[in-house]
């Protein structure tokens, strides 16, 4: 009876040592599938949640500042945060872009969108 539960706890871990590689190679997989291309700021800008997503790709973290909602978008080089309010259709659309060095100094916007592509090449 011990035998056969050392042999599931065993078992178990195995397959856990496994699926962890897995886990990690998707979010490596999922970033490198992010951007192709440098998108357009006029893609960004105004635009809803869903355009954003698709020109972006997922952010990196959101914060909900009511009646505001920011995405953060992080590349080794810069931070583009993306600023979201309500439209006239209460839905939300990106009104204010903002984008910082690594170092923490200003960047333009268009600068920062460059090293996103260029990132995802590198991935």
């Amino acid at each position: 009876m011990a035998s056969r539960l050392v042999s599931r706890i065993v078992r178990g871990v195995f397959l856990l040592v496994l699926a962890l590689p897995l886990a990690c190679t998707s979010s490596v997989r999922e970033a490198s599938m992010r951007l192709r291309s440098v998108p357009e700021r006029t893609a960004i800008e105004h635009r809803d949640t869903v355009a954003v997503e698709a020109a972006l790709g997922h952010p990196d973290r959101v914060r909900v500042e009511k009646p505001a909602e920011v995405w953060q978008y992080m590349t080794k080089r810069c931070v583009l945060d993306v600023t979201f309010y309500p439209g006239p259709d209460q839905r939300l659309r990106a009104e204010y872009l903002e984008s910082r060095g690594a170092d923490g100094v200003a960047m333009a916007v268009p600068d920062c969108l460059m090293s996103f592509a260029g990132e995802a090449k590198d991935l």
